[in-house]
């Protein structure tokens, strides 16, 4: 099936060329804009950070993304996105309300929280590629 690819420059035509080969590109368009080879299985988790060192998410290759949202009303919590222990002079401070996303390309390291008051609940969506 022959077309007509139109060439304008300033508005007007150009060149017309007729284009005997035409290739579909339907569906080539891909669901994560992270990482274009595959499409992303989101999670939801809650945890409750103590005032000592808590894991919030294990290690896993997978993650492609993840964002950490504190609920608490008052308490910050530190969060440490390298595998290591967390404590409140080190890390990410997420006050009390608010929300962090790791930065792209994320993290595959297991993800450890501390709290500075009592037990905090925090919400976690991590995507993990299929």
């Amino acid at each position: 099936m022959a077309r007509q690819a139109v060439h304008i420059v300033n508005g007007t035509v150009d060149t017309v060329t007729t284009v005997t080969a035409v290739t579909d590109i339907t569906n080539t368009v891909k669901t994560n804009p992270y990482n274009t080879d595959h499409a992303v299985d989101y999670t939801h988790y809650q945890t409750d950070v103590l005032v000592t060192n808590t894991a919030v998410r294990a290690a896993n290759a997978k993650r492609v993304s993840c964002s950490i949202q504190n609920l608490d009303a008052t308490n910050p919590v530190y969060i440490r996105i390298d595998g290591q222990t967390a404590i409140t002079t080190i890390g990410i401070k997420i006050a009390a309300g608010e929300l962090y996303e790791l930065i792209q390309p994320c993290s595959t390291e297991a993800i450890n929280g501390i709290s500075t008051g009592g037990t905090v609940s925090v919400h976690i969506t991590e995507g993990l590629e299929p």
